[in-house]
């Protein structure tokens, strides 16, 4: 049976994201990440970048990410700049080719009028086969199940409710999902591509 609810057992959180920049939500993206030398990573709102520096300091990889507006790239740093391959493009239509990515993020909250299910037939696509989708939303796993327990026909309307997104992704052909939680305010959904039977 799938484990849709997991809690960390992992102790000096704090300390292991000490000097960082990363926003809260990219910490628990982290804290359940599976990254390591020569993968290739997507932000899929890398913003200014953080994320991605996170990664390239400590490890060997290709970093990449989507930004919504050149604007926010402003703040992020040379480095980031020099070495990541950060595109402004719709998260709609990833302009990577199939089987790019080890590990794709997404750490910005899901809004109702996204159309999750061609973004999730996106990220599936550009995920090397067995490859970690790691999106993030906000609010405790309790918490959002008993609101989704309470109030079934209006929650599920909303792509930010991880127990519907966890069906989504089951539908978009997404295998081993699980509802993860490392901080209270954070759940953390971890998604996986089908490894190929060749």
């Amino acid at each position: 049976m799938q484990n849709r609810f997991a809690i960390p057992l992992r102790y000096n959180i704090k300390e292991k994201h000490a000097g960082s920049h990363l926003s809260a939500a990219q910490h628990v993206a982290v804290d359940w990440a599976k990254v390591d030398d020569y993968h290739a990573i997507l932000d899929l709102d890398c913003a200014n970048g953080n994320l991605l520096r996170h990664y390239m300091e400590r490890f060997h990889l290709r970093a990449c990410g989507i930004s919504k507006s050149m604007e926010a790239l402003h703040q992020a740093d040379v480095d980031v700049l020099l070495h990541a391959e950060i595109l402004k493009a719709d998260q709609h239509d990833i302009p990577w080719m199939k089987n790019s990515f080890d590990v794709v993020f997404l750490t910005k909250l899901i809004y109702r009028n996204c159309r999750c299910d061609q973004l999730m037939s996106e990220v599936h696509r550009v995920l090397k086969p067995g490859a970690q989708f790691v999106l993030v939303v906000p609010g405790s796993p309790l918490l959002n199940r008993l609101t989704h327990l309470l109030k079934t026909n209006q929650s599920s309307q909303f792509w930010d409710n991880p127990i519907h997104l966890m069906d989504r992704l089951n539908h978009n052909g997404f295998v081993d999902v699980s509802m993860r939680s490392s901080r209270l305010r954070y759940t953390t959904i971890i998604a996986h591509k089908q490894e190929s039977t060749s």
